[in-house]
């Protein structure tokens, strides 16, 4: 059962991570060649310089999601070892822990702007009349915020998941 359970939840990563990889790179594509054209012809610079920064997010968040994918099957394959024997193992784990946090960390301060930015975005294209702009705002800051709350979910019971494999009961009920 334990072995099914960790299958669908990398079945599970797997497919936030492809959701996230196509989702980043439409709204890149959206942003690059609609959005930051226009805030450039207008002379919006202050708008131009968020949209380039929205863009790098976004290609940055569709790379990265993109090799999620073809890194969370290879934690189906990986053998753990009894009794922590692999103690080489512990400082590399130690350092790709704190890397991939630090990595998590600033593209969640990154989706946190983007979605900011694209929450105002629309605003000021509606109040424009540019209904095709202001709907392609509108669905980039949705999809970013759910994104962020996805991964927040995912990343609890993530957290849960490895607690709770790590937990051994001290003594069984009944037994002295």
């Amino acid at each position: 059962m334990g072995a099914f359970v960790q299958a669908a939840f990398i079945v599970f990563l797997m497919i936030l991570y492809i959701a996230q990889t196509v989702g980043c790179s439409y709204f890149a594509s959206v942003v690059n060649s609609e959005i930051r054209p226009y805030f450039d012809e207008h002379g919006m610079q202050a708008q131009a310089k968020d949209s380039r920064q929205a863009f790098g997010y976004l290609v940055a968040s569709a790379v990265l999601s993109g090799l999620s994918v073809i890194v969370a099957p290879c934690r189906l394959f990986r053998s753990p070892k009894p009794n922590g024997e692999d103690k080489s193992g512990l400082c590399i784990s130690a350092c790709t822990t704190y890397i991939t946090f630090a990595a998590v960390v600033t593209v969640f301060v990154f989706a946190c702007l983007t979605a900011a930015h694209s929450w105002a975005w629309w605003k000021d294209f509606a109040s424009e009349g540019l209904d095709h702009l202001a709907s392609q705002c509108q669905r980039l800051a949705i999809y970013l915020i759910v994104v962020l709350v996805s991964s927040a979910v995912g990343s609890i019971v993530g957290i849960i998941r490895n607690n709770w494999r790590h937990c051994k009961p001290t003594h069984q009920l009944g037994q002295e």
